[in-house]
């Protein structure tokens, strides 16, 4: 018996929740790096400057944005998550609008989604143990950045994109247990940087 075409593309677009769940961690990443962006540029014109998230020693973007690190490539670190943020705004509005990606397309969303995973990691290292500072924005934007990812899987999930080891943490759902796990080690790990 043949597959119902029209079942068969219901099951590899997004889900309705996921979809919501990408365009808010995305909108957030922008909003966060847009401000990063603002208070970067602040500090340029205005040295010395204390912005909204200087708290402490061990909480401070002044700290983070005048490193070395938080340019890595030769521009701010912000414009580059903007960027990347704002393509997957495009890629949540387009799945919140019920539009199924292609294999091609949700393979273009898992580099630059596993992209963003490695270099807030690298990045959120950086600062705790070089740095000895953390941005405030930086850790909302590695959530968002955890939080696409794991929608990403479960787009590439849908797609038949995954081999059978990880579509059985999807379907059982302890790929979320995984990311918990994962941003809770992070957690800890900057916890006990910034405490020594």
């Amino acid at each position: 018996m043949a597959a119902d075409p029209a079942a068969v593309a219901a099951s590899e677009r997004p889900s309705r929740a996921g979809s919501w769940i990408l365009l808010v961690a995305a909108v957030v990443g922008v909003a966060a790096t847009m401000i990063q962006s603002y208070e970067r540029l602040s500090l340029a014109l205005n040295p010395g400057q204390v912005l909204l998230c200087d708290i402490n020693g061990q909480f401070s973007c002044s700290s983070v944005l005048t490193a070395w690190q938080s340019r890595a490539f030769g521009i701010p670190n912000s414009w580059i998550g903007m960027v990347v943020f704002a393509l997957f705004a495009s890629a949540g509005v387009a799945a919140v609008t019920g539009s199924r990606p292609s294999k091609g397309y949700a393979g273009f969303l898992g580099f630059f989604a596993a992209f963003m995973l490695g270099f807030t990691l690298w990045f959120l290292w950086q600062s705790t143990f070089s740095i000895g500072s953390l941005c405030l924005y930086c850790t909302i934007i590695g959530t968002s950045v955890v939080v696409i990812n794991a929608v990403v899987w479960r787009m590439w999930n849908g797609l038949g994109m995954l081999p059978g080891p990880l579509r059985t943490l999807i379907d059982t759902k302890f790929d979320l247990v995984f990311w918990f796990v994962l941003w809770a080690a992070v957690a800890i790990g900057i916890a006990i940087g910034l405490a020594a």
